[in-house]
């Protein structure tokens, strides 16, 4: 996973940024040997992977061959199975999004369903891509819980209702039936992925990613390199720092997990049970007195519109999620933080409330509040990053 050692996906993660680049030019900015370039370009040329666009304007000498990534050359599907919607995206080699759709998750149902549900879904895109099912070279799938990609498992994803349950073989169940290779990863990993090399966290080597929606994840990359999950010792648990032992019951079964307390569906709770006890807020009215359609984002609308009890929801959510970011930048340093996620997305009032937060807890000179940055990828990190990982195995 995220092997940028290797020569070959170097040079193509280099040149799918090009518009056209000639051989030398690639040498040079790659910092790779001449032969090993004139090697793996002539290959990736015969495999159709690569294709030679012409010759650049003449500086004296001979002319340079301009080469370009063939996006023709296939096509990716990248899926992104939340704890409440599907995030579903098809496209070109170049990994470029050409149609992307949402659907919902089917949590806390029979899990024959849940994917039952999934695989129709993938279908019904792929069929409204108008992209030719036989040149889709491959299919990742990012899940929120504990995946063993190596092995194609889902181990548990308690946001789905998925626990306590012989691993779930997810790889083999979507090869199975959609006949071309896939993969699964972890969502805090994929979302990692896709904001290095899609977003706002290209060219960065120090970079932390907290996802928050129902959940909260984290992903990082140290150096460079990514920090990875093993089937033994899962990383990036930030929603479950224990932030206090005696509070509510967390998703993962433990108590007093910060993701108990800002997660999407806690705070959604937290609304419920303060108007059941007479608090008054706009909430109330936008959900027509249902207090079962309350969501976090309800709550953000009323907020935005200048409801005290959402406000006072959220800033205290942010001062819990300034917990475990606050420990991220003491544990990594990073040069950057992206938040992404159903909960922060387009919400600069939770992003003030968490920066506040953290300019209390981490000093100026120690961390620049202004590195906290909200995602570009409007939530589709995830499946992106399911597409760079599945991108690199199809070319491997």
């Amino acid at each position: 996973m995220l092997n940028l050692s290797n020569n070959k996906l170097n040079i193509l993660n280099f040149v799918r940024e090009k518009e056209a680049i000639s051989k030398t030019e690639i040498a040079k900015d790659t910092k790779l040997g001449w032969g090993t370039v004139i090697k793996f370009v002539d290959s990736l040329i015969t495999e159709n992977i690569l294709e030679e666009i012409g010759y650049a304007d003449s500086t004296g000498g001979r002319k340079a061959n301009l080469i370009k990534l063939n996006k023709e050359a296939g096509f990716l599907v990248g899926v992104d199975l939340g704890a409440s919607t599907t995030k579903i995206i098809i496209t070109d080699f170049g990994c470029n999004i050409l149609h992307k759709r949402e659907t919902y998750s089917h949590p806390y149902e029979e899990k024959d369903k849940i994917f039952q549900e999934l695989f129709k879904s993938i279908d019904e895109t792929i069929v409204l891509s108008g992209v030719d099912r036989k040149k889709i070279k491959g299919i990742g799938l990012s899940i929120s819980g504990n995946i063993d990609t190596e092995k194609g498992l889902i181990i548990t994803a308690g946001n789905l209702g998925i626990r306590e349950m012989p691993p779930i073989p997810i790889k083999e169940m979507l090869e199975e039936y959609f006949k071309i290779p896939s993969l699964a990863v972890g969502t805090r990993a994929a979302v990692t992925i896709g904001e290095k090399f899609f977003g706002l966290g290209k060219g960065i080597n120090d970079l932390v990613c907290v996802n928050i929606g129902i959940g909260i994840g984290s992903g990082v990359i140290s150096h460079g390199e990514l920090v990875k999950s093993t089937f033994e010792k899962q990383v990036g648990y930030i929603g479950h720092i224990l932030v206090e032992k005696t509070g509510p019951q967390c998703g993962c079964g433990g108590y007093g997990c910060l993701e108990s307390f800002a997660g999407g569906r806690a705070i959604a709770n937290q609304m419920k049970e303060l108007l059941s006890k007479g608090e008054n807020s706009l909430v109330k009215e936008l959900v027509y007195g249902e207090f079962d359609k309350i969501t976090a984002a309800i709550i953000t609308e009323a907020a935005k519109k200048g409801d005290e009890l959402s406000c006072k929801i959220l800033k205290k959510a942010g001062q819990y999620i300034d917990i475990g970011i606050s420990n991220m930048i003491q544990l990594y340093h990073p040069d950057k933080v992206i938040l992404g996620g159903g909960l922060i997305q387009s919400n600069e009032l939770l992003l003030k409330f968490i920066k506040e937060a953290i300019s209390d807890a981490i000093p100026q000179e120690r961390f620049d509040i202004n590195k906290i940055v909200i995602s570009k990828l409007e939530n589709y990190a995830g499946p992106l990053g399911a597409i760079q990982l599945i991108w690199e195995e199809v070319l491997k």
